[in-house]
């Protein structure tokens, strides 16, 4: 189902001159190795042991490794792009707070994350359970990317799925408001 989403995400990390890649988490890596990425360094982050050990196993090369990591508490290694799919809708707000303060502190400029056109969030009672994730709306009240920052992730034929682009700066300001 990543067949339309391979190719735009490899144009995408062409226009934005991306040389560092993270991908947290890298999970489903079967579906990244048909991206085209020559030329940029692929770091791949994931909670579990069983997942690094394969992905490092049957994909790692010189310009891409694989390795555990917490991305809601590990320091997050610099980057030109942190790729956060299909992970946040897994999550509990407090652990999704938790993934966005640690990429603000992160050396990581750009955030390219799942997105559900909803209007709504819904909390989870503990990780692993699956809820859509509007950052748009609240409690989280992220900007608005420009049109030309979506890519279009529309598994299953639902029509509200992106990945879409924000800066530390956007994410940042946006944490300080929900503070408020």
């Amino acid at each position: 189902y990543t067949e339309q989403l391979r190719p735009a995400l490899a144009e995408f990390l062409r226009k934005f001159q991306i040389q560092t890649l993270l991908d947290a988490p890298c999970g489903d890596f079967p579906w990244m190795n048909h991206v085209e990425m020559t030329g940029i360094e692929y770091i791949g982050l994931d909670i579990i042991d069983e997942v690094i050990a394969s992905n490092s196993q049957k994909y790692a090369r010189p310009d891409r490794t694989f390795r555990v990591a917490d991305i809601t508490v590990d320091e997050l290694p610099p980057a030109d792009l942190m790729l956060c799919r299909d992970c946040t809708f897994h999550l509990p707000f407090v652990f999704v707070w938790a993934l966005l303060r640690n990429f603000v502190r992160s050396d990581i400029p750009l955030l390219l994350m799942t997105n559900h056109i909803t209007g709504q969030n819904v909390d989870l009672d503990k990780p692993g359970g699956y809820q859509s994730r509007d950052f748009l709306s609240e409690p989280f009240l992220l900007p608005r990317p420009r049109a030309d920052f979506w890519l279009n992730d529309n598994s299953g034929g639902k029509g509200n799925r992106f990945l879409c682009l924000w800066t530390k700066e956007q994410v940042a300001g946006a944490m300080e408001k929900a503070k408020e």
